[in-house]
């Protein structure tokens, strides 16, 4: 017959692997986009209104906003340059964007507006739920990617500014921030850093087949793209990708996770009072 000591050394060594086994999993779900029960329900939800009307009215204008800009766009540029604007990775960007904004109007709509009335709540993502997860790790590093580049590099050179330009390089990454810092989309996980990072590569590569390739590059034939990929007359520009990709992309990638664990701190759940998220906080 086992004594009381063994017993509690026994239930001691169950808690013990019990906790082991919780961190595996968790530590599992920080590498995959994996939805824990509550994560499903909120991740069209806002934390600043209840009303999944308002909420599903602000990502409209916003998914409005990007598809206007993006055909004016399409219209000036493809006037000024032909099909060489779609070269650049500001419009690689944008149009992902503008994807991720309709697409996450509609799923507000859909699976938060008109799926309260739905007796049976919704317990197994759909798959839009994981493809906005992910493009939304790439948008947050890459929206301020793209702004911090332009006005640091691009800007200087003596770009002549007008609304697109504006739109495309600052505004799209407030909208961003806004979208994401209100949501209650799943927090943002270090290791997911890897989706931004591949995104950076493919781009990166990109960037050597055109320095490379003698593509018609219309009115700046003869230029390289960004002062940054002018790998032909300054070869050593070619560490200048993976070292910006490798080692700021991580920095940004912790600054939004950062971002956002400030936005559960501060502001509650949906259905959750003030006095509810404090003692939740505490």
């Amino acid at each position: 017959m086992d004594s009381p000591g063994a017993d509690d050394e026994k239930l001691t060594g169950e808690s013990a692997a019990c906790c082991l086994c919780c961190r595996n999993t968790e530590e599992e779900e920080t590498w995959s986009f994996t939805f824990k029960d509550d994560e499903v329900g909120e991740f069209v939800g806002c934390r600043i209104s209840d009303s999944l009307l308002s909420w599903a009215l602000f990502r409209s204008l916003y998914a409005v906003f990007m598809f206007v800009v993006l055909v004016l766009c399409a219209i000036q540029y493809s006037l000024f340059m032909g099909g060489q604007w779609l070269y650049f990775l500001t419009m690689w960007t944008f149009i992902i964007q503008t994807f991720y904004a309709i697409f996450s109007a509609y799923a507000t709509w859909a699976y938060g507006y008109f799926a309260q009335y739905d007796p049976e709540p919704l317990r197994d993502p759909p798959g839009i739920f994981y493809a906005l997860w992910i493009t939304e790790n790439l948008l947050l590093s890459f929206t301020f990617f793209v702004f911090i580049g332009f006005w640091a590099i691009v800007f200087p050179a003596g770009v002549v500014l007008d609304f697109t330009i504006v739109a495309t390089h600052g505004v799209n990454w407030v909208l961003m921030l806004t979208d994401r810092y209100f949501s209650t989309m799943p927090a943002v996980r270090m290791k997911h850093v890897y989706v931004p990072i591949t995104y950076g590569m493919i781009y990166y590569l990109w960037s050597i087949i055109h320095a490379y390739s003698g593509l018609d590059n219309g009115p700046i034939e003869g230029k390289a793209l960004y002062p940054i990929t002018d790998y032909n007359n300054h070869p050593l520009l070619l560490l200048s990708g993976p070292i910006a990709i490798l080692i700021f992309i991580p920095l940004v990638h912790y600054a939004n996770q950062q971002l956002v664990r400030l936005s559960e701190h501060c502001l509650p759940r949906p259905g959750q009072t003030t006095a509810e998220h404090h003692v939740e906080m505490a």
